[in-house]
C-alpha cells in the first residue's frame, strides 16, 4: 500500500485553516515531509513548541510516524466483537 500523495486541508466555514490551528494549538504535527515548504505550518509549530503548548507540553513527544512505525497490531476490543488494526509504516 504507498503513502498517500495529497494533502488535503480542511477550512471552518469562515475560510479559517483548521490544521493551520491545530498545529499552532500544540494539537497535531506539522508533517514536513509532505509540506516542506509551508513555513506558516514551521512557525506555528515552532511557537508551540516554545510555548510548551497541546503535545509539546511533554517533555519527548513521539511523532505519529515514529509510533505508527513501531506498531505491528493493536487489539481492540468493541463489545462481543475483537477487531484487529493494523499500523503500517
Amino acid at each position: 500500500m504507498g503513502l498517500v500523495s495529497q494533502i488535503h486541508i480542511a477550512y471552518t466555514p469562515e475560510g479559517v485553516n483548521v490544521n493551520l490551528e491545530m498545529v499552532c494549538s500544540g494539537s497535531a504535527w506539522w508533517y514536513s515531509r509532505y509540506a516542506k515548504n509551508d513555513w506558516a505550518m514551521a512557525s506555528c509549530q515552532g511557537e508551540a513548541k516554545e510555548a510548551g503548548l497541546g503535545l509539546w507540553a511533554d517533555d519527548d513527544p513521539m511523532p505519529p510516524w515514529e509510533w505508527r512505525s513501531q506498531q505491528t497490531s493493536l487489539i481492540k476490543s468493541t463489545g462481543d466483537k475483537t477487531v484487529e488494526l493494523l499500523f503500517l509504516a
